[in-house]
């Protein structure tokens, strides 16, 4: 059974969410919620937001078109659920307790309508529907006016499916439909809250053990930022921890509890000046962008280009987007948050460069020098400067 605070937080989460973008949603888009319990501190929840590019080849054998909709949605995310959902299972402190999936209802337009009838064109209404792992069922549309504010918290039932003339609620009931399918299907290896700790409430032999020759930062209030922000490395385990700056002179701070130390394994360090004037180092990810995927998708008034980079640690998203009206398209890139979702980090306007780019194309080349200039930019902003002294971990 859920807290009420969990309740509360999907309730604030889905607000949020209808208050965040105004641009129109090319496909749904479906969050796993997860329930982190740190081992130090109060529960929070945690969403995660599945990218396209990943539900895209969850059944290889579909040919889904540029632009998916609902009901086709649906039926792919339930029909493989059973081959996916597990492997969005995370570590032992994070538990899915339910599922989100936001969507636009599609426009009514009469058949009849030409330009210039008097006609005017309704806003898409903003649909978020979740279901919990209780049962409940959440419900917040968003069109025009202050309908964001309330969200509709149904106590668990069957979600009713039949003969419904409204196609709104048609939709709306599928959509809960199957998140419960979801949520039926939720690994019931997950951890359980009631389940007796080993040893009596004693950490687990090896779980979580240090060994010698680990890099390790430290976090508590004995530390100051400096040393908060190098790297240590362990030199004894016999009692708690002793630990040396690397790099450093060789002096050992001994007695160090567990919880103190949080194991790292930086592909790169590099060497940092600190504030009392001597060297450390730090982890310094890798500062050439890595390219994950390269994606052009036409789009019924337009086009887009979607490029993932690894960079300095960070999933980086750019994504160049082209609609026939200049308002309406984008130029940006986007870091992934870890809690799910993307930050904002740099964005073109499309002042600078829509009019010289065509209103069609088959491929993505159109927008490659938009790319190619917010990639620099998020290089510059993401990675540290250039140091002579910047080295492979272990070399």
């Amino acid at each position: 059974m859920l807290a009420r605070s969990a309740v509360d937080g999907i309730v604030a989460a889905l607000r949020e969410r209808a208050s965040d973008s105004h641009e129109a949603l090319l496909t749904p888009q479906l969050e796993i919620i997860y329930e982190y319990a740190p081992k130090n501190g109060p529960k929070a929840l945690d969403f995660n937001l599945i990218h396209e590019s990943v539900w895209r080849h969850w059944d290889g054998d579909r040919h889904l078109p540029v632009r998916v909709g609902l009901a086709e949605f649906l039926d792919l995310v339930t029909a493989t659920a059973a081959q996916w959902l597990p492997q969005h299972q995370q570590g032992p402190q994070f538990t899915v307790i339910g599922f989100t999936l936001m969507y636009d209802e599609p426009l009514t337009v009469p058949t009849d309508h030409v330009p210039g009838d008097g006609f005017i064109v309704p806003a898409p209404t903003r649909v978020l529907v979740a279901v919990d792992v209780d049962g409940r069922s959440y419900q917040l549309m968003r069109g025009v006016g202050p309908m964001a504010a309330f969200v509709q918290v149904d106590a668990p039932v069957t979600p009713p499916l039949g003969p419904v003339r409204d196609p709104g609620i048609h939709d709306r009931q599928a959509t809960l439909s199957a998140l419960a399918q979801l949520v039926a299907v939720v690994p019931r290896t997950q951890p359980d809250d009631g389940a007796e700790e080993v040893g009596g409430g004693a950490e687990e032999v090896g779980s979580d053990e240090l060994v010698l020759g680990e890099l390790v930062t430290v976090v508590g209030d004995r530390w100051d930022d400096d040393e908060r922000n190098q790297l240590w490395v362990v030199v004894d385990n016999f009692f708690d921890y002793t630990i040396a700056v690397l790099g450093g002179n060789g002096y050992h701070w001994a007695k160090i509890p567990r919880g103190e130390l949080t194991p790292v394994a930086p592909e790169w360090i590099r060497r940092v000046i600190r504030g009392d004037r001597t060297y450390g180092y730090v982890g310094a990810d890798s500062i050439e962008p890595v390219l994950l995927e390269d994606e052009f998708f036409r789009r019924e008034l337009g086009y887009e280009l979607t490029r993932v980079y690894r960079l300095a640690g960070q999933v980086l998203r750019v994504r160049v987007h082209r609609q026939a009206e200049p308002e309406q398209s984008r130029a940006e890139a986007q870091v992934l948050n870890p809690t799910g979702g993307f930050t904002l980090i740099a964005a073109t306007p499309p002042a600078d460069w829509h009019a010289a780019t065509p209103p069609t194309a088959d491929s993505g080349a159109p927008l490659h020098p938009i790319a190619g200039q917010l990639l620099r930019r998020a290089v510059r902003i993401l990675t540290p400067p250039a140091d002579p002294t910047t080295k492979r971990a272990g070399s």
